[in-house]
């Protein structure tokens, strides 16, 4: 299955490059995985600190890595990727919005599903 994520990347620097919202990256990963990830964004763990997904954490780290290349600062395209990576202090990985919102009304919906069979 297919995992869209957003990302901010902090650099040495100190400049801050946060995603435009439009733009998604997305790696592919198993469902368990996909569970651990909502599970611990449900319980407001940030993605990098979920425990089990460290693969997947890799892969969505080189993705960004590999998009920095191409990218300015300013969040343009460049027409030529960089020859070296820029010196990244942290990245920071998000759930799209579009997904967190399905999550969230499919949460309640069986939450009141549940609700209403034990009456």
């Amino acid at each position: 299955m297919r995992f869209h994520f957003q990302y901010k990347v902090i650099y040495e620097s100190g400049d801050i490059f946060e995603q435009n919202r439009r733009n998604e990256l997305c790696v592919d990963i198993t469902q368990e995985e996909y569970k651990k990830i909502i599970t611990g964004v449900l319980q407001g763990i940030s993605i990098k600190q979920i425990e089990g997904i460290s693969e997947v954490i890799t892969k969505m780290t080189e993705d960004v890595l590999f998009a920095d290349r191409w990218m300015n600062k300013n969040g343009s395209m460049r027409s030529t990727p960089l020859k070296k990576n820029r010196k990244i202090s942290e990245i920071e990985f998000f759930m799209t919005e579009n997904e967190l919102q399905r999550i969230k009304r499919k949460k309640i919906r069986s939450g009141c599903w549940n609700a209403r069979r034990s009456r």
